[in-house]
């Protein structure tokens, strides 16, 4: 029986023994075995994501290995390799792949996040309230809280400058024209008769009642023209 690295030429018999030649270049023979023919070598073929690790000799396979982002799916003689999966945005990675094993992730956990591919960690929500900010959009796997100002103190301030703008008014109207300004005018003529009846208050009567003159009042003014 012929050894690793050879072939069996001519197998013996009653007279002769075992003829055994060497394996050619690229051709191998890895254990004892009655082989007429070496078998050949494996090609690490760059198309299906592999790369030469070790090379083939008369007494052993190529060994080939998976090249950098890619893992052996051909188990213990890699023959084949995949691409190892890219774990998107809202997602943490909880080991990267190796040559051997894909890319093991996980979702963010509840009121996390994340904006990059192959992110190793996950943050956590912005809170607003400890900015002193509102919240204007809430956060989601893949994005922040959005926190803006609040116009809370924006809105105060114009009640806050309209209502001192009344009392300046207020204050105007008190001043120029006294308490009574907001009463409704009296009439023209009714504050005249007041004045009137005040001025002769003040001016005291004595002696008889005057008299008042009388005016001839013409029946007919044809007549009155005539005794003229």
């Amino acid at each position: 029986m012929c050894g690793p690295g050879y072939r069996v030429k001519k197998h013996c018999t009653l007279h002769s023994g075992t003829v055994c030649i060497p394996c050619v270049e690229d051709t191998y023979t890895d254990l004892p075995n009655g082989l007429t023919e070496c078998l050949s070598c494996q090609i690490c073929d760059p198309g299906f994501g592999l790369t030469l690790k070790e090379p083939c000799t008369d007494r052993k396979n190529t060994v080939c290995g998976c090249v950098q982002g890619y893992f052996c799916i051909g188990g213990r003689d890699c023959d084949n390799c995949q691409k190892h999966t890219v774990s998107p945005p809202g997602f943490m990675v909880l080991q990267p792949g190796t040559e051997i094993s894909d890319t093991k992730f996980v979702a963010c956990p509840p009121r996390t996040f994340s904006t990059a591919f192959m992110s190793l960690t996950c943050s956590p929500w912005s809170n607003c309230s400890e900015q002193g900010l509102v919240e204007k959009n809430a956060g989601t796997a893949t994005s922040d809280v959005v926190c803006v100002k609040s116009d809370h103190r924006g809105t105060t301030g114009i009640a806050v400058g309209i209502l001192v703008g009344i009392v300046i008014l207020i204050g105007i109207g008190i001043v120029k024209y006294g308490i009574p300004f907001c009463r409704k005018a009296r009439p023209a003529m009714a504050e005249a008769q007041v004045k009137q009846n005040i001025d002769y208050a003040q001016v005291p009567h004595k002696g008889p009642e005057p008299i008042h003159p009388v005016q001839e009042t013409a029946v007919n003014c044809g007549e009155l023209a005539s005794n003229v």
